[in-house]
């Protein structure tokens, strides 16, 4: 998961309630677009910032000085937005995504009278919600759309409505310093517990020079990179003796059942998903490092199953590089 992304929208507004009730003439609809800079805070919540181009609201009005006569009218409407985005895996590449925050925003209404123009501008703060659905196309894109709602937006002086507003974009997350290595592991001559049914066991052994003091094995469901409620209480409880002096590996794999691009990819989001969660518990960026191993895995004997997890080791020794 990268930490940062970048969204550019295109859409369709509709005003409601954006014309007086003595209008000639009224459109409500236009074309909208904007882009979103986000954060990923943790793997679920994201920080965006926004700016959208809501479009225009064109009217015909009696003009004010012969009634008989028509006076034209229209608002452009934009903002700059500032919210939360809530993230809900549906499946490894799919997710329903919610929204919400404040909006910024700044109306400029021009009107052509029968001897002269009326130029008024307001400018205020609305909240605005939505909701979205995600679908992940590779490591660095994915196609989102959804529909928003942006409360009481304008004034007395050049009109109010709400703004309700279908979009499509396409998200660009900006690449890690991550890179997929190879590491030399080596398996227990003994085996594997058989008990998976705690998702914890003590696992490979990684040659290095540093003392290893504790190692916990996570796994992960098929084709998914999203912890259990089980693996994030049992990383909790694991993390809890870190001393500030150790650091921290982690060493994801997957199984072989997709191509070995895809996997490299998978296993990057694993590592990149325990990383989160650690830095949940206050165990700072610099003290993490991650291996990522895709499907490399030297003994077959091990089941698919075992190979979709993350390897967590804590060292006395300082091995992390920040990232």
């Amino acid at each position: 998961m990268a930490d940062m992304y970048i969204a550019p929208t295109i859409g369709m507004s509709y005003f409601s309630g954006g014309c007086e009730s003595h209008e000639l003439s009224c459109d409500t609809n236009d074309i909208s677009f904007g882009a979103t800079l986000g954060y990923q805070y943790s793997p679920n919540i994201a920080i965006e910032l926004s700016y959208q181009h809501y479009g225009e609201v064109d009217a015909t009005y009696p003009a004010l000085q012969n009634q008989l006569l028509k006076a034209d009218y229209s608002a452009k409407i934009q903002s700059a937005e500032l919210g939360l985005a809530y993230s809900l895996p549906v499946a490894d590449s799919l997710s329903l995504n919610l929204i919400g925050g404040a909006a910024l925003w700044f109306v400029d209404m021009d009107g052509k009278e029968l001897n002269y123009s009326v130029n008024k501008s307001s400018n205020g703060l609305s909240p605005y919600l939505g909701t979205s659905g995600s679908y992940k196309l590779s490591e660095q894109f994915s196609v989102d759309s959804g529909l928003k709602w942006v409360s009481s937006v304008g004034s007395s002086a050049t009109g109010k409505s709400d703004i309700w507003q279908a979009f499509i974009g396409l998200t660009y997350y900006f690449p890690s310093s991550i890179s997929t290595a190879s590491v030399p592991r080596t398996y227990d001559a003994e085996p594997l517990s058989a008990s998976l049914s705690t998702s914890l066991v003590l696992s490979d052994k990684v040659k290095s020079t540093a003392k290893e003091e504790q190692s916990l094995t996570l796994y992960f469901d098929f084709d998914s990179s999203q912890l259990s409620p089980d693996s994030l209480i049992k990383l909790k409880s694991f993390t809890q003796g870190v001393s500030e002096k150790q650091s921290v590996l982690i060493i994801a794999s997957t199984d072989n059942t997709d191509t070995n691009h895809y996997n490299d990819n998978l296993s990057i989001r694993r590592a990149k998903s325990i990383r989160s969660a650690l830095l949940n518990e206050n165990i700072k960026k610099q003290r993490i490092k991650i291996t990522a191993l895709g499907e490399e895995v030297q003994s077959l004997s091990v089941p698919n199953s075992q190979r979709r997890s993350a390897t967590i080791k804590i060292y006395n020794h300082n091995l992390a590089t920040p990232l």
